[in-house]
Parts: structure tokens; C-alpha cells; sequence
């Protein structure tokens, strides 16, 4: 008996981490399991403490603060800000592009941790049980239409899509791979054209010119050719799971920018032309 409750002990004591979840949160207070599981009551803390802003449309400077230390304690313990997950896969980056708030995205991004450049491009491109990246999920759904229409902005201070689109920027802007599949075979471009999202839309044609450039600047002259096609074709044929290609998300939000959603009408616009103007330009050198 005595060696079976000895054996029963090592069991809890070595599977700590594992013991933290659901059902041990609610049998033991918040101070108790901060000094008994301090690693996973910080992880618990701070996904929660990002899950809660958010949604805020604006933070103030010491929840920033709260942020970034919460962060550094994490990193002191041995974790790193791409070990903590939400449910079905989510990191701390993907949870924060599900809202408009692009100072949360930026504060994020800065973390002293991306000084080493691998540990940053598996945080920007992290893939979550759909397999979407953090810039996938940014520009999923389209813009609420009350929310735009409540909240149109003004000279200074950008409006609700304005900063949703800004998010999604960040992301791109620090490096995020732009080309990259869902389950679904859907690449942030086929987001971007099928909820709207121009300013983004317009960046991920930058970011794609900017890889396809570097790659023409390392290709013979007689590969060249196949570099610019391939991307004439990504832009111009590349299907997700459904069958659509780019262009045909964006046509459909034409078509169906009417009513509520007239309000995204020129931002269907937008992206059709800058998609045709793209494809132009690249077939002119061929």
C-alpha cells in the first residue's frame, strides 16, 4: 500500500504540467495554482490577458506594459512566445489578428525574442488545426458592415477597417509568408479577395513582386521566364479547395456588395484592378 501511494505521488508530482488543466483550474485558486504550476499559470495568464484585448479598439500604454512583462517572466522560465497555444492550435499572434487592434499586432512583433530570425518566421507563420497562418486569420471574415459604418474614422485616427487591414499589413511587413496553403488550399490572397480587404491586398502584392524579384535576381536568363510565369499563374490561376481562383472572390464581392454591404463595393474594385494591373505588368515581360 505504501508503495503504491509513493509510486501514486512521483505520477502527480512528475506530470505537473500535464495535471494543469480544466478540471484542476477549478478545484484550486488562482494564488495557489500561480505557486504550484508558476510556468503554466503565467502561459494561463497571459493568453487570457491577450484573448481580453483583443477585441479593445484601444489599448492604453500599461496593459501594453503588463504585455511585455508577462512575456519576459515566460521567457526567464525557458518558454517561448511560440510554444503557447490556444485550443485548436492558435498562437498568441493568430488570437490577436482575430481583432482590430493594430497596436497589439505591433507590441507582439517587437518582443526581443525576434532578434534570432528563425524563432520569427515560425511565429508569423505558425499554422493553426486549419492550418491558417496568423495573416490568414487576420483577413478571414468579412468586415462587420455596422462596424464600419459606426466607426468610419477621421482625419488622425484611422476607422475599423482601416485598422483591420493594418493589422494584416504588420503582419505582412514583418516578413509572413504570403504564398502559403490552408486545408482549404486558400493563400491570404484568396482571403483578402473574398472579404474585402484592399490596403491589404495591395501589400500582398508588394510582398509577392519583392520574393518573385529576388528570385529573378538569382535565376539564369533562360529560367526567367518560368519565374515570371509562375507567377502569372498564381495570380491569375491558382485554386483553393472550392475551385475559385483570386479573381473570381473578388467578382463575386462585387456582385454581392449590394445593401449592407455596399460599403465594401470600392474595396472589391480596388483589388480588381490592382489584380489586373499586376498581371499586366508581368506579362509584358514576358
Amino acid at each position: 500500500m505504501k508503495k503504491l501511494l509513493l509510486i501514486a505521488l512521483s505520477v502527480i508530482f512528475i506530470g505537473s504540467g500535464v495535471l494543469y488543466s480544466v478540471s484542476w483550474k477549478k478545484l484550486l485558486p488562482k494564488k495557489a495554482r500561480g505557486k504550484l504550476w508558476p510556468k503554466e499559470a503565467l502561459k494561463e495568464e497571459l493568453t487570457e490577458f491577450v484573448k481580453s484585448l483583443y477585441k479593445e479598439s484601444k489599448i492604453e500604454d500599461k496593459e501594453l506594459d503588463k504585455l511585455e512583462a508577462l512575456v519576459e517572466k515566460l521567457e526567464k522560465k525557458g518558454v517561448k512566445i511560440n510554444d503557447i497555444k490556444y485550443p485548436k492550435g492558435m498562437n498568441l499572434l493568430g488570437k490577436a489578428a482575430m481583432g482590430d487592434n493594430p497596436e497589439l499586432i505591433e507590441r507582439l512583433l517587437q518582443q526581443k525574442q525576434f532578434e534570432d530570425k528563425i524563432t520569427e518566421k515560425k511565429f508569423l507563420n505558425h499554422r493553426d488545426a486549419l492550418e491558417r497562418t496568423p495573416l490568414m486569420i487576420a483577413l478571414s471574415g468579412k468586415p462587420n458592415s455596422s462596424k464600419i459604418k459606426e466607426d468610419p474614422g477621421s482625419a488622425g485616427r484611422p476607422g475599423y477597417l482601416e485598422n483591420k487591414n493594418n493589422i494584416a499589413v504588420d503582419i505582412i511587413g514583418a516578413g509572413a509568408d504570403v504564398e502559403l496553403k490552408d486545408k482549404m488550399k486558400k493563400t491570404a490572397f484568396h482571403y483578402a479577395a473574398e472579404n474585402g480587404f484592399a490596403k491589404a491586398f495591395k501589400y500582398l502584392i508588394n510582398a509577392l513582386n519583392e520574393k518573385y524579384e529576388e528570385e529573378l535576381g538569382i535565376t539564369k536568363e533562360e529560367q526567367k521566364r518560368k519565374v515570371i510565369k509562375n507567377k502569372i499563374w498564381f495570380l491569375e490561376s491558382e485554386r483553393d479547395k472550392t475551385g475559385k481562383t483570386i479573381m473570381q472572390y473578388i467578382e463575386e464581392g462585387i456582385r454581392s456588395s449590394i445593401g449592407d454591404n455596399e460599403v465594401l463595393k470600392p474595396e472589391y474594385e480596388k483589388m480588381k484592378w490592382l489584380l489586373l494591373g499586376q498581371i499586366s505588368k508581368d506579362k509584358a515581360r514576358l
